[in-house]
């Protein structure tokens, strides 16, 4: 039978190192596999998530939103596309997350 060493299992602080490295890359499903990361902490990990954990998964929804942002106000500077000019909306939308 295997025994199981509890110091050496992850704890709540190892979970938040992991998602802030998804929150901080470059990979366009970070915040989901931040999120997913979240769930399976909570679910199968047995590890109870701290407010760490849920501030690395709105950390990741947001640097989606300003990847987003940037992309449109890039285009819309190359191509002086009026109908992709960042608006008032989109600003308020990123702000209020």
């Amino acid at each position: 039978m295997e025994e199981r060493n509890e110091e050496a299992m992850p704890n709540a602080v190892a979970y938040v190192r992991v998602m802030d490295a998804y929150a901080k890359s470059r990979d366009k499903d970070a915040e989901s596999k931040v999120e997913s990361l979240l769930r399976y902490t909570k679910n199968e990990a047995g590890v109870m998530p701290n407010t760490y954990c849920y501030n690395m998964v709105l950390n990741a929804y947001t640097r989606q939103k300003r990847r987003i942002l940037s992309e449109l106000e890039k285009i819309y500077r190359t191509t002086g596309n009026t109908s992709l000019q960042p608006d008032f909306v989109l600003y308020t939308s990123l702000v209020s997350t």
